[in-house]
């Protein structure tokens, strides 16, 4: 499988000369598995992954994986260009929204905000609602998992039989299974998933077991955090510890917050290189940025 990084940005695009090494565009990656094309999230970098695909590949069918249908994972989808293209056949999963999923992702391309409706789009689209589940395409074994955050959210392992891909965004790792079934935090999570699709921690840890890349959302740092808790995102000790219990090989801190300049990002990278080299930490650590590829 061959990993690529479109968008790497959490809450809003950020371009500009201070973003222009890391990326400014939302959330979108790209998994290359033989002849089957797989994107997880549609935030603004998928409109250049649309570039990509029309003038480099001539598989017409995609298979695009949301995680959650909040903005900044969706609002590329409208520029995604394949989807004006009559060759095209876009499978959309994404979180069960009791029914709703399409009127949920469609609904920004409402008359009001957006000059094409969905039902006037040119390729064949077709949504499936998805809870926590196993199955397959082609020879790739998917698995989702519920995630801690205020609003459905799913997260995502990719196997192919040697390797494994776990994508772990939004997710909040220090909220506690318990402050969300008593209701102190993701009421609304709460409410379209039921309490017993709640997952554990150790559930969660378990999914992400051994994976070979985990890619996990780290917007905050520790400081930052503490102003932040139920906002449904991780700080960065809390991802890379998340990360060291689960056995990664490789993390890839991702869900960069938008008031996150280039140079804030290397010092991190920097910082966090230095320390697991003095710490004899054998796990590799990335920060994200768009055009990053990862073969495993």
């Amino acid at each position: 499988m061959i990993i690529k990084f479109w968008g790497v940005r959490g809450s809003i695009p950020v371009p500009g000369l201070e973003t222009a090494v890391y990326g400014g565009n939302t959330s979108c990656i790209q998994i290359i598995h033989n002849d089957k094309i797989f994107i997880i999230d549609a935030g603004s970098g998928i409109r250049k992954l649309g570039e990509f695909l029309k003038s480099h590949n001539q598989n017409f069918d995609v298979y695009l994986f949301l995680t959650h249908t909040h903005w900044d994972h969706i609002q590329g989808l409208p520029f995604f260009s394949p989807i004006f293209d009559y060759r095209y056949r876009i499978f959309i999963h994404g979180p069960s929204m009791l029914g709703k999923l399409k009127n949920m992702v469609s609904g920004q391309m409402g008359y009001i905000y957006f000059p094409v409706k969905v039902d006037d789009l040119a390729s064949y689209l077709e949504f499936r609602e998805l809870q926590k589940e196993t199955f397959t395409i082609g020879d790739v074994k998917i698995s989702t998992i519920y995630l801690y955050h205020p609003t459905a959210c799913l997260g995502y392992s990719f196997e192919d039989g040697k390797s494994k891909v776990v994508i772990l965004f939004d997710f909040e790792v220090d909220i506690s299974q318990n402050e969300i079934l008593s209701g102190d935090y993701f009421v609304q999570m709460l409410r379209i998933i039921g309490k017993e699709n709640v997952p554990s921690f150790e559930e969660i840890l378990e999914f992400a077991n051994n994976a070979d890349v985990l890619i996990i959302d780290a917007q905050y740092t520790k400081e930052e955090y503490k102003t932040k808790k139920g906002w449904g995102h991780s700080s960065i000790p809390s991802a890379i510890n998340f990360a060291l219990k689960a056995k990664a090989k490789r993390t890839v801190l991702f869900h960069l917050d938008p008031g996150r300049t280039d140079e804030d990002m290397m010092l991190i990278e920097h910082y966090l290189t230095n320390y697991f080299r003095m710490k004899n930490i054998k796990m590799e650590i990335y920060v994200a940025r768009e055009g990053l590829e990862i073969k495993v």
